[in-house]
Protein backbone atom coordinates (compact mmCIF):
# COMPACT_ATOMS: atom_id res chain seq x y z
CA UNK A 1 0.00 0.00 0.00
CA UNK A 2 2.93 2.27 0.70
CA UNK A 3 4.08 1.87 -2.30
CA UNK A 4 1.10 2.97 -4.43
CA UNK A 5 1.03 5.93 -2.07
CA UNK A 6 4.61 6.78 -3.17
CA UNK A 7 3.61 6.61 -6.82
CA UNK A 8 0.49 8.87 -6.59
CA UNK A 9 2.79 11.47 -4.61
CA UNK A 10 4.89 11.07 -7.46
CA UNK A 11 2.77 11.63 -9.97
CA UNK A 12 0.94 14.60 -8.57
CA UNK A 13 4.43 17.02 -7.97
CA UNK A 14 4.82 15.63 -4.76
CA UNK A 15 2.09 15.46 -2.85
CA UNK A 16 -1.28 13.71 -2.74
CA UNK A 17 -4.28 14.86 -4.80
CA UNK A 18 -7.33 15.82 -3.27
CA UNK A 19 -10.22 14.19 -4.26
CA UNK A 20 -13.84 15.17 -4.33
CA UNK A 21 -17.09 12.57 -4.44
CA UNK A 22 -20.21 15.15 -4.72
CA UNK A 23 -22.37 11.98 -4.75
CA UNK A 24 -20.84 10.00 -2.06
CA UNK A 25 -23.50 7.83 -1.23
CA UNK A 26 -22.03 4.46 -0.20
CA UNK A 27 -18.55 6.36 0.03
CA UNK A 28 -16.14 4.17 -1.79
CA UNK A 29 -14.64 6.14 -3.48
CA UNK A 30 -13.67 8.70 -0.50
CA UNK A 31 -12.86 5.51 1.53
CA UNK A 32 -10.34 4.09 -1.04
CA UNK A 33 -8.70 7.76 -1.75
CA UNK A 34 -8.00 8.37 2.32
CA UNK A 35 -6.60 4.88 2.04
CA UNK A 36 -4.12 5.50 -0.28
CA UNK A 37 -3.12 8.90 1.45
CA UNK A 38 -5.19 11.31 -0.56
CA UNK A 39 -7.33 14.17 0.96
CA UNK A 40 -10.65 13.59 0.63
CA UNK A 41 -14.12 15.50 0.58
CA UNK A 42 -17.36 13.69 0.22
CA UNK A 43 -21.15 15.49 -0.42
CA UNK A 44 -24.47 13.89 -0.60
CA UNK A 45 -27.70 15.42 -0.23
CA UNK A 46 -29.26 12.56 1.13
CA UNK A 47 -29.41 12.59 5.13
CA UNK A 48 -28.63 8.91 5.99
CA UNK A 49 -26.12 9.02 3.35
CA UNK A 50 -24.04 12.18 5.09
CA UNK A 51 -24.54 10.81 8.48
CA UNK A 52 -23.04 7.14 7.37
CA UNK A 53 -20.56 9.16 5.64
CA UNK A 54 -19.50 11.25 9.23
CA UNK A 55 -19.57 7.77 11.13
CA UNK A 56 -17.29 5.62 8.30
CA UNK A 57 -15.03 8.64 7.85
CA UNK A 58 -15.08 11.26 10.21
CA UNK A 59 -15.65 9.95 13.37
CA UNK A 60 -12.98 7.00 13.27
CA UNK A 61 -9.95 9.20 12.48
CA UNK A 62 -11.33 11.56 15.07
CA UNK A 63 -11.39 9.33 18.02
CA UNK A 64 -9.11 6.83 16.94
CA UNK A 65 -7.37 5.52 20.11
CA UNK A 66 -9.29 6.97 22.73
CA UNK A 67 -10.68 4.99 25.18
CA UNK A 68 -13.93 5.61 27.20
CA UNK A 69 -13.85 4.30 31.04
CA UNK A 70 -16.91 3.25 31.68
CA UNK A 71 -19.01 5.35 34.11
CA UNK A 72 -18.69 5.74 37.68
CA UNK A 73 -21.96 4.08 38.56
CA UNK A 74 -21.77 1.49 36.02
CA UNK A 75 -18.54 -0.08 37.85
CA UNK A 76 -19.99 0.30 41.12
CA UNK A 77 -23.42 -1.31 40.89
CA UNK A 78 -23.96 -4.54 40.50
CA UNK A 79 -27.62 -3.98 40.37
CA UNK A 80 -26.89 -2.24 37.06
CA UNK A 81 -24.90 -4.95 35.58
CA UNK A 82 -27.60 -7.60 36.25
CA UNK A 83 -30.55 -5.39 35.05
CA UNK A 84 -28.23 -4.58 31.47
CA UNK A 85 -27.26 -8.53 31.03
CA UNK A 86 -31.38 -9.97 31.80
CA UNK A 87 -32.28 -6.65 29.22
CA UNK A 88 -29.39 -8.35 26.95
CA UNK A 89 -30.27 -12.21 27.27
CA UNK A 90 -33.96 -11.17 26.70
CA UNK A 91 -33.79 -9.82 23.78
CA UNK A 92 -31.05 -12.12 21.91
CA UNK A 93 -32.29 -15.43 23.79
CA UNK A 94 -29.39 -18.49 24.09
CA UNK A 95 -29.88 -21.63 23.56
CA UNK A 96 -30.67 -24.71 21.19
CA UNK A 97 -34.26 -24.49 21.06
CA UNK A 98 -34.44 -21.38 19.68
CA UNK A 99 -32.35 -22.53 16.94
CA UNK A 100 -33.37 -23.74 13.25
CA UNK A 101 -31.17 -25.68 10.95
CA UNK A 102 -30.11 -22.82 7.78
CA UNK A 103 -27.66 -25.08 5.40
CA UNK A 104 -27.05 -28.61 5.27
CA UNK A 105 -24.78 -29.98 8.07
CA UNK A 106 -21.71 -31.56 7.72
CA UNK A 107 -23.18 -34.95 6.84
CA UNK A 108 -25.22 -33.50 4.27
CA UNK A 109 -28.39 -35.51 5.50
CA UNK A 110 -29.77 -32.68 7.67
CA UNK A 111 -32.22 -30.41 5.44
CA UNK A 112 -32.39 -27.20 4.54
CA UNK A 113 -35.27 -24.92 6.96
CA UNK A 114 -35.55 -21.49 6.12
CA UNK A 115 -38.41 -21.01 8.76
Amino acid sequence: MNWFREEIKKAYGGRAPRVLDPFAGSEAIPLEAMRLGCEATAIDINPVAWFILKCTLEYPQKHAGQVQPLPKFALESSEFIRIRREQALRLTPIGQAHLKPLALGASGHERMDNG
